[in-house]
């Protein structure tokens, strides 16, 4: 699964990406110059570069566990503003019984364009003589909760996105909300009758409790070795689907995607962290940042099941 990159693995691909490139030595620069850096600098004893480069560090390990939304949909990392996707529709064959051949109707293609036109930005600035009296550890803590947000609102970004697919939309009878085994084969059967394979399975924290109390879940339940509880990747099911729980799913919700046709997100930057300085306001501090693009694909490798009020 692609993920933030740390400053050394970034500084190695800004190589090959002009923009990336310019990004990373004007943050560079910067660094040098800012007194929230310098702060950081001091703290962990380095050179202001490498004071930004533990920044962006604590910046992307702080994102992580919040890119859960990652987990849902199929991320194509690009250098340009955005993708041209083909869906296809199946091509089919059949026999005519007079000469005894198998001819063929070929598939047909549709496009779609997703272009990385979402920047979703986090970033917190003081007044220099307050970056003055900071200790590190609170320069950390502050910087940690950039990534945090920024995970959190991709991730809302992703299952917003999902939750506009109207078809394959069922609703729990009223009068039961426990979530139960039967609703993960119900989820798996709608995508299956599309002709679709679903690969992963998205279900809230409050009806994972309830699942865990159900004995034909638990016998098919395995933790498999892409297994990451405390992010919320919890392991497989037998019928092929990996199964992911956060709260950043909601309560009412679940679905079972087939993450090759269903939709795709265009990475274009990933989390990338700079300094922030205004002078004439008086204000320094950090920024992270992202650039991608999302949307829909195939529509008919999404179901959703939702326990109502």
């Amino acid at each position: 699964m692609d993920m933030p990159k740390l400053f050394e693995q970034l500084k190695k691909d800004a190589e090959k990406d002009a923009e990336l490139a310019k990004m990373v030595d004007e943050g560079l620069a910067r660094a040098e110059r800012n007194p929230w850096m310098r702060k950081a600098a001091e703290a962990l004893m380095s050179d202001q570069a490498s004071a930004l480069a533990s920044v962006h560090d604590v910046i992307v390990e702080a994102a992580v566990p919040s890119l859960i939304g990652r987990e849902m949909i199929s991320v194509v990392p690009t250098t340009s503003k955005g993708l041209r996707f083909f869906i296809a529709s199946k091509g089919t064959a059949y026999v005519t019984a007079e000469l005894s051949e198998t001819w063929d109707s070929p598939e047909t293609q549709t496009t779609k364009d997703i272009n990385a036109s979402i920047i979703i930005r986090s970033g917190a600035s003081w007044s220099r003589s307050f970056v003055e009296d900071f200790e590190w550890p609170i320069l950390a803590r502050q910087a940690a909760e950039r990534g945090r947000s920024i995970g959190e609102l991709e991730t809302t970004r992703i299952v917003n996105l999902y939750k506009t697919v109207t078809a394959n939309v069922t609703e729990k009878d009223a009068t039961n909300h426990i979530a139960c085994w039967d609703d993960v084969v119900n989820l798996w059967s709608q995508v299956k009758g599309q002709n679709r394979n679903p690969t992963v399975i998205a279900i809230p924290p409050n009806k994972m409790a309830d699942l865990w109390k159900d004995d034909k879940f638990i016998h098919a339940f395995y933790f498999g070795n892409q297994a990451d509880v405390r992010r919320g990747v919890l392991g497989d099911v037998y019928l092929g689907m990996r199964v992911i729980s956060s709260t950043l799913l909601g309560t009412l919700d679940a679905f079972a995607i087939d993450l090759d046709m269903a939709a795709a997100m265009v990475l274009r930057r990933d989390v990338t962290a700079e300094p922030f300085e205004d002078p004439a306001a008086d204000r320094y501090g950090i920024v992270a940042s992202e650039r991608i693009g999302l949307d829909t694909l195939d529509t008919a490798g999404i179901a959703r099941l939702t326990y109502g009020g």
